[in-house]
């Protein structure tokens, strides 16, 4: 896969994208909370693939996130790089690592009732990997929190 790597304003992209899912969380009940995100934060990425693993982090949190609550995202700067986060309550309590969920094939939901083929986590993560950066699960009972790591540009 061709990766094309350049100075992206993450602002700028987390705003594309969570007004692109505005209307599709409000319908779900879901309350988006953006912190930190409106600073000029850069980072050395390819954008088309940035917002893949973007897309697919909100199509979980669509699928997984409980009615009701809110959505969490959440920027910062430190000295070894950018993160950007995005946390939510889930349905059900997940029962499972983060590292494992980052395996292929794998799903979360404990009654296994909702579309999809487990394979949204592990790409965002293999998404990550091609553009230098990392995706890290972290899960506590029912609070589900992925954290993306990228270069400074």
């Amino acid at each position: 896969m061709d990766v094309d790597l350049a100075e992206v304003e993450l602002s700028t992209l987390v705003g594309q994208v969570t007004g692109e899912y505005q209307d599709k969380l409000d319908e779900a009940g879901l309350t988006l909370v953006c912190k930190n995100t409106d600073g000029e934060l850069r980072v050395s990425a390819d954008s088309n693939l940035l917002w893949r693993v973007l897309d697919n982090l909100f199509v979980n949190v669509l699928k997984y996130a409980m009615p009701g609550t809110r959505v969490y995202v959440e920027a910062g700067e430190k000295e070894e790089g950018v993160t950007l986060s995005i946390s939510n309550i889930s349905k059900a309590e997940l029962g499972i690592s983060g590292d494992e969920l980052m395996e292929r094939f794998v799903r979360g939901d404990g009654s296994r009732n909702t579309e999809g083929s487990g394979l949204g986590l592990s790409i965002a993560g293999s998404l990550m990997e091609l553009m230098g950066g990392k995706v890290v699960i972290q899960v506590d009972g029912d609070m589900f929190k992925a954290v993306l790591r990228l270069k400074k540009s």
